[in-house]
């Protein structure tokens, strides 16, 4: 054996040593430098501890590798760092750009996505002499973009857009005016991508003087000054991706080099025929204000973006015209185009893979050529489709079915079978009636099936648990007559299910497992009439609405791969603090629970406490008893709670005062009694929150609590003898009120001329105060 590890007799032992050193030798612990000045840097940073994704502890004096640090990548031989990623870390505070800056070996360096205080653009990045990647992107620098940019002669990205800071009068930006962009850029001969989106552009003499000969990518949103396309971008001879968003071009669109792939013209004032962009496959020319007929587009397109503030008619023919000029597009958006009629070109689409109609006036029933297809296209919808939206048109008539013979072309007699890759079926906001799809097969790969504000009728297809990939049903607002699906408990991925305003009743009694709807965050079974005891184990499985942390959290959408990228973006809506919402940006930390509308009664059960990261509960209009479940302490994140028009009784929970995110509070009509809680929270909560709880004292109601002690406490009975009274009183009150007040302002509004135009223009004023996101005319 002793010889065996011998050094004299073993030269597979010398051949190990041998390896051993030279990997030591190779592989360098990070230059002492550079890990000083890393320390450095990050004792300057604060992190905002509620959104960042790390606070790097890896990054501490105790480990002097730092080529071992998360975000740092090293080169191997001389332990310098050649890679720093600090992107979306949420930080804040003042870089130290010394410490950065003695960084020497840096050849890709990312700082985007955090919240850096506000400063001038940094003089020093010369110095980072080996740089190939720089990106400077959605950060707070301002002002004038210095010449010595000019000097990275390796850099092969350069990204400083979407840069800005208020200063309490206005917005500043990041300039490109002395030096111009074609000093900052002219050296630059090995850029590849460079985006300037929102850099304000000074152009001397009109002419964009971009000397970049390799560039492949340019995106300059929101920044050149008005006036026309400048022909100069048709010397960028390998230029394959331009995008001129939101710049007021006002005009006829000119030659582009051959070389050029994706064009994104959003929102430009364009008005020329596309047709000679021959060369093109991706065109977005959404928010052009294009009316009447679709401007010709090159054959050669396979995605076609025309969405928003667009007023087309796309018909390009009739009858079994063979639209030979037509491209064959893989996705094609037009919501939001005032479009009035099914676009008869589609009948000639065999590639395409994402249709979006969404939001236009499209009315009637779906033609039959859809599912048929006529020769020489066998159908509209072929086997990998991924995505349908025609949500929030006019159609209606029963859900299309095509005939078995449809088996022929490979589609089979339904739209749940459309092959294996259809993801999202959207069929939201129209008037479909009839029943129900009926049949998923096994291998379903749809994620996200919307039915709501239909007519649809009948029951909830069994076969749905076929679509084991499901994340959002929603099937709200329609005709359902069915009991609670207990089915859907096999559905592990499903995060959202809405079965609002339908006619579902019977109880829910207890799930079958112990393990439903782990994942689930928007849980809606409002306006029906379900009824019984809420099941205390149902809350015990909903493990996503148990966790506390969200700072990792994401946009639920999904990315379809395949010929063309696609992303979809979920949008669902909700009731929040006493509004209906639309939840267009569904982030899986918002979540919510609506029991309402129903007749739940029984105790509230203690379980629903553990839902830690819920942001809303309703279970108002029940017949829930008992009392308030001390549990909900822990709802730590609650913004909104709804427990109005029950039957309700004892004191409120003073632990409910730990709630401090709580921002609407709704307790009324139950039989609530006792003081109300005078802390934190409950001191900014109205007369609204308590009212008709007769046992109820203290502010903000006017009943004393003194006064109360005198008085033996209401029996059941009486109380709900006296809210009757009351609710008839106020409907009486109510009506008179109503008629005197509508009957002065129409009188008033009809005599006064003046005073009509400054109520139209305060009532515009309120909803713009109520509803900031929509646009009221004065």
């Amino acid at each position: 054996m002793a010889l065996l590890f011998s050094s004299k007799n073993n030269p597979a032992f010398l051949i190990l040593f041998f390896l051993s050193s030279l990997l030591f030798l190779t592989t360098q612990q990070c230059n002492h430098h550079h890990f000083s000045a890393l320390l450095h840097l990050k004792h300057r940073f604060n992190f905002i501890d509620d959104y960042t994704l790390s606070t790097l502890p890896s990054w501490n004096s105790n480990n002097t590798d730092c080529c071992s640090w998360e975000r740092i990548t090293c080169d191997g031989p001389t332990g310098h760092v050649i890679s720093l990623d600090l992107s979306e870390l949420c930080i804040s505070g003042r870089i130290d750009f010394e410490s950065l800056f003695h960084l020497r070996s840096l050849q890709r360096l990312n700082l985007a996505y955090n919240e850096f205080d506000p400063s001038p653009f940094p003089y020093g990045f010369d110095q980072l002499t080996s740089l190939t990647h720089l990106n400077l992107s959605h950060l707070s620098f301002y002002g004038q973009i210095p010449l010595e940019i000019s000097r990275l002669t390796t850099l092969v990205s350069l990204d400083l857009s979407k840069n800005y800071y208020y200063n309490g009068s206005g917005y500043q930006y990041l300039k490109l005016e002395n030096p111009s962009i074609g000093a900052v850029v002219q050296n630059l001969s090995n850029l590849s991508e460079l985006y300037l989106d929102w850099v304000h552009i000074l152009l001397q003499g009109q002419t964009l003087d971009l000397p970049l000969p390799t560039l492949r990518k340019l995106s300059l949103i929101d920044c050149l000054p008005s006036g026309s396309i400048y022909s100069s971008l048709s010397q960028l001879h390998f230029l394959s991706e331009l995008n001129l968003s939101y710049n007021n071009l006002s005009s006829a669109v000119p030659s582009f080099p051959e070389s050029l792939r994706k064009l994104i013209l959003q929102d430009c004032s364009i008005y020329s025929s596309l047709s000679q962009l021959h060369f093109l496959s991706e065109l977005d020319v959404s928010r052009n204000n294009l009316s009447s007929a679709v401007p010709s587009f090159p054959v050669s397109l396979r995605k076609l973006i025309l969405q928003d503030y667009n007023n087309l008619s796309v018909q390009y023919g009739s009858g079994n015209s063979t639209f030979v000029s037509i491209p064959q597009f893989q996705s094609l958006l037009l919501r939001s185009c005032n479009i009035s009629t099914l676009p008869n070109f589609l009948r000639n689409q065999e590639q395409l893979r994402r249709l979006d109609l969404s939001n236009n006036k499209i009315s009637g029933e779906i033609p039959k050529w859809i599912w048929e297809g006529i020769v020489p296209s066998p159908h509209l919808l072929v086997s990998d489709f991924s995505v349908l939206d025609i949500s929030s048109n006019k159609l209606e008539g029963s859900l299309p079915i095509p005939p078995p013979f449809i088996f022929f072309f490979s589609i089979p007699p339904c739209l749940g079978e459309i092959g294996h890759s259809l993801i999202v079926l959207n069929l939201q906001g129209n008037a479909f009636n009839g029943t129900l799809l009926q049949t998923f097969k096994e291998g379903c790969n749809i994620e996200t099936l919307d039915l709501s504000g239909n007519q649809l009728e009948g029951q909830v297809p069994r076969s749905l648990v076929n679509c084991k990939m499901l994340e959002v049903l929603n099937l709200a607002n329609n005709q359902i007559h069915d009991t609670f699906p207990f089915w859907s408990e096999a559905l592990s991925q499903l995060r959202v299910f809405i079965l609002r305003s339908n006619q579902f009743h019977g109880t829910i009694g207890h799930l079958l497992t112990n393990q439903a709807f782990p994942l689930l965050q928007i849980f809606d079974l409002s306006f029906n009439s379900f009824e019984g005891n809420l099941p205390s184990n149902m809350f015990k499985s909903w493990t996503a609405m148990m966790e506390d942390d969200k700072s990792q959290s994401l946009v639920l959408g999904k990315m379809i791969y395949g010929r063309s990228s696609i992303y979809y973006q979920n949008k669902v809506s909700v009731a929040s603090k006493g509004l209906m919402m639309e939840v267009v940006k569904i982030l899986t930390a918002f979540t919510v629970v609506d029991l309402s509308g129903n007749k739940f009664y029984g105790h509230i059960p203690e379980s629903i406490g553990d839902l830690k990261s819920l942001l809303v509960l309703n279970m108002s209009n029940n017949d829930l008893t008992g009392g308030i479940p001390i549990s909900l302490q822990n709802l730590r994140d609650l913004e909104s709670l709804d427990l109005s028009h029950n039957k309700l009784s004892e004191e409120i929970p003073w632990q409910l005062t730990e709630l401090t995110f709580l921002a609407v509070l709704n307790l009324s009509q139950n039989f609530l009694i006792g003081k109300i809680p005078q802390s934190r929270q409950f001191l900014t909560f109205n007369n609204e929150s308590f009212k008709g709880n007769l046992g109820l004292c203290g502010p903000p109601l006017s009943n004393k609590c003194e006064d109360a002690k005198s008085a033996p406490s209401p029996t059941l009975s009486t109380l709900q003898f006296e809210r009757k009274y009351d609710w008839e009183l106020m409907w009486l009150g109510f009506g008179v009120g109503y008629g005197v007040g509508v009957g002065m302002l129409f009188w008033t509004l009809a005599l006064w001329r003046k005073g009509r135009r400054e109520f139209y223009i305060f009532v515009d004023g309120m909803l713009s105060l109520i509803f900031p996101s929509m646009v009221f005319s004065k």
